[in-house]
């Protein structure tokens, strides 16, 4: 697909039994964009992340370029382009007043963190990179999880069916970035 087709257009299904779904209309505030994860504050609040697809630059043979774009809304159909915040994002999460969206700047993982959307605090977890060989893979640090009081966001190094999975998480209790090695989600 080049940047010039026509299918650039972002589709939200919504679900109040998992079983009906209906397709929210008029999602143009988007523009040419792809998603990857929807998530929502206690109070309604929704933030998209995903990707704003651009003209290749000059000279490329790409089809197109992606730069990552965060969006939010208060209610599902008019979304708006949160700015101050680069890289790439692979998942969002809301907890306890914060905003917790994961992904790469520059082929790093990181882990940027937001109370309002507006001010932005971005941790690099340095050391990924040479666990993961050669990789340079767009996000590499994508999902989460909770179990026992402990919030998690993490990529597993070891690919399934080997070891458990080797995650960085962000406690609740916003004592900061910490290296997990393998996960045991009964402690």
């Amino acid at each position: 697909m080049r940047y010039d087709d026509d299918p650039w257009q972002v589709a939200i299904w919504t679900s109040t039994d998992g079983t009906a779904w209906e397709l929210v209309p008029d999602l143009d505030s988007f523009g040419r964009a792809g998603l990857r994860d929807i998530a929502s504050s206690d109070e309604g609040l929704m933030v998209a992340i995903g990707y704003e697809v651009l003209p290749p630059e000059e000279g490329s043979q790409d089809p197109f370029t992606q730069a990552g774009k965060i969006w939010r809304s208060e209610n599902g159909i008019d979304w708006i382009a949160v700015e101050g915040i680069a890289g790439q994002f692979g998942d969002v999460a809301y907890r306890q007043g914060e905003w917790v969206v994961v992904g790469a700047i520059d082929g790093r993982a990181v882990i940027h963190t937001s109370a309002d959307l507006v001010n932005w605090s971005t941790a690099m977890l340095d050391g990924l990179e040479s666990a993961l060989g050669e990789s340079k893979a767009p996000c590499p640090l994508t999902g989460r999880q909770r179990r026992n009081g402990r919030s998690l966001a993490g990529w597993p190094i070891s690919a399934p069916p080997s070891s458990a999975p080797q995650l960085a998480w962000r406690s609740a209790s916003g004592a900061g970035m910490h290296w997990v090695g393998q996960v045991d989600w009964a402690e």
